[in-house]
């Protein structure tokens, strides 16, 4: 039996037969209250990493409207010579649903002269968004969305991830670089994380090269690690297969079943953001299938 007993909740219950039901186009971004706009769900695949099999089983769910399709930065990778992210993006479209192609702001290997410096560059944000504009063109892809992360051998990730704090002096020459940046080659659509706990942290502001901002602070399914001091838009959540427990006790995973059973948690934000690693993602998958079976059959039992 559902659980959800806000009129909102009960809103994107709806929404989501509808989304099942009917046949889905790109969802406008936003220019009004959250609670009149049809939800953005999103299916995250990363390209390396997540198998395309997942993919075609979460599509054939017919719950997600969007699919995140993530790949390095453009430096490390060339998406048309990759097979598997021509493969993705073929069944994306073929199964006409939004298309956010996502790629990392940072160069995992390929990183140059890369430092703290690059962060207070403003037309080193204006490439990377030109660049990442003119790949989403060529693709034909809805929207296009940067990962702030620094990964591989990136420089980037001692001054992300350390204890050192940014200075303010720091922080206002990079709030600068970005906003210069905006005004020259204006936002990508999508960004994540949307922030960090730390008030000095660099991603509270580069989030702001996004319209809307994917919340990576709420993956997990307890109220006290969802306490976000920062804004966010749509809401992620890590789902698995299972309910296990990540690093911390408190950090137990969403399963497909709380999320949507309990979607009173998440319906106030623009959206939902359906994060899985690659090895859990086909058994989420297969969740969202059995679950929108049921959540139909619920819904003709209704009539």
């Amino acid at each position: 039996m559902m659980t959800n007993t806000s009129p909102r909740s009960l809103v994107w219950s709806m929404t989501l037969v509808l989304l099942l039901t009917r046949p889905t186009s790109p969802i406008d971004l936003p220019s009004g209250p959250y609670s009149q706009q049809p939800p953005i769900v999103i299916w995250f695949h990363a390209v390396k990493v997540h198998p395309v099999g997942a993919l075609q089983a979460a599509l054939a769910s017919g719950i997600p409207n969007h699919v995140m399709i993530s790949f390095m930065h453009r430096l490390d990778a060339d998406w048309q010579a990759s097979p598997e992210a021509l493969k993705a993006i073929e069944h994306v479209q073929q199964a006409k649903v939004a298309l956010i192609w996502c790629r990392s702001l940072w160069p995992y290997y390929h990183n140059g002269q890369i430092g703290l410096r690059t962060l207070m560059d403003p037309q080193y944000y204006v490439n990377e968004i030109r660049a990442l504009q003119a790949e989403g063109q060529a693709m034909k892809a809805d929207y296009v969305a940067f990962d702030l992360e620094p990964y591989g051998r990136s420089p980037l990730k001692g001054l992300f991830k350390g204890q050192g704090a940014f200075t303010s002096q720091e922080l206002a020459a990079i709030r600068r670089a970005v906003q210069q940046a905006i005004e020259q080659a204006g936002q990508v659509d999508f960004v994540l994380p949307a922030g960090s706990p730390r008030r000095d942290h660099p991603y509270n502001i580069l989030s702001g090269l996004g319209r809307l901002r994917i919340c990576q602070g709420t993956y997990y399914n307890n109220p006290l690690a969802r306490r976000i001091p920062y804004d966010y838009e749509i809401f992620g959540a890590h789902v698995s297969g299972q309910k296990w427990r990540f690093v911390k006790p408190d950090r137990e995973y969403f399963t497909v079943q709380d999320l949507f059973d309990r979607s009173q948690i998440w319906s106030n934000r623009r959206g939902l953001f359906i994060y899985s690693t690659g090895a859990d993602s086909p058994k989420v998958a297969e969740d969202l299938k059995q679950y929108s079976k049921s959540l139909l059959a619920r819904s003709y039992a209704n009539r």
